[in-house]
């Protein structure tokens, strides 16, 4: 072999390794980008049952990381599985978590996964693993464009309009989750969500038995903003996906 040749195989070889570096980094590094859900371990969850956790239940997508982070100041620990049973075998186990500790952990296939505390076992919660689930990290920050339609980027200067929040507390405040609701706007004219709550929820077009394709903030985290130009007249209804209880309407004069 001249050396010529010799450099040339030398080259091929370094090429071939990069690429393998690059497809590996890709998989374990990059898969999870944007895909993250934050849950939060109330203050005083000891005693608030299903409410201890929030969200609860969160829906995401599969291979989707859902982080809890303990804002109470006693102990707490997620634990696959229920009470009655114990914990199930093989499941997710966050351990003893002391007060602003947090546990990650990646849900890679369908299904719903109960889980509760240890230390407390009437803390209670549920991840429901969905293909057609909101997607994650997708409601953070919006821009607005001609027709109401929406990419990513910061949100324009003197396009928000109208605003509507989600109140503290809306998981479970029904019609009086989104303020003011209804809320009436003219044609052309935007509408902004800011979520005031410290749990994540979801501006949806449609109701929960009747989703529709107008608008969808996809998940929104406590202090973020979604926005809507509602080019036509008519009534829209809307939901969280998360917590379907809460609806909405916009009138479109």
């Amino acid at each position: 072999m001249n050396s010529r040749t010799a450099a040339m195989v030398a080259v091929a070889a370094i090429l071939v390794s990069g690429l393998i570096l690059v497809s590996a980094v890709g998989k374990s590094a990059f898969a999870q980008s944007g895909k993250e859900v934050e849950v939060e371990i109330v203050k005083g969850a000891t005693n608030k049952a299903d409410k201890s956790y929030a969200p609860n239940p969160v829906r995401v997508q599969p291979g989707t990381t859902v982080e809890w982070k303990n804002v109470d100041s006693a102990a707490h620990t997620v634990t696959q599985g229920d009470a009655k049973k114990g914990p199930t075998k093989g499941g997710f186990d966050s351990k003893i978590m002391g007060p602003k500790k947090e546990f990650k952990f990646t849900f890679a296939k369908e299904g719903t996964f109960d889980y509760y505390c240890q230390l407390h076992p009437t803390m209670v919660g549920k991840v429901v693993v969905d293909k057609k689930a909101p997607a994650a990290g997708s409601g953070s920050s919006m821009k607005e464009k001609e027709g109401g339609k929406m990419d990513d980027g910061k949100m324009m200067a003197g396009a928000k309009g109208k605003m509507v929040e989600i109140v503290s507390g809306a998981t479970n405040k029904a019609d009086k989750s989104y303020a003011p609701n209804p809320i009436k706007v003219k044609a052309g004219e935007t509408v902004t969500w800011k979520n005031v709550d410290s749990a994540a929820h979801t501006v949806s077009s449609g109701t929960a038995s009747k989703p529709t394709k107008d608008f969808d903030s996809k998940i929104m985290g406590p202090k973020k903003e979604f926005s809507f130009k509602f080019d036509k007249k008519g009534t829209y209804d809307y939901y969280c996906q998360l917590h379907p209880t809460m609806v909405g309407k916009v009138v479109v004069e």
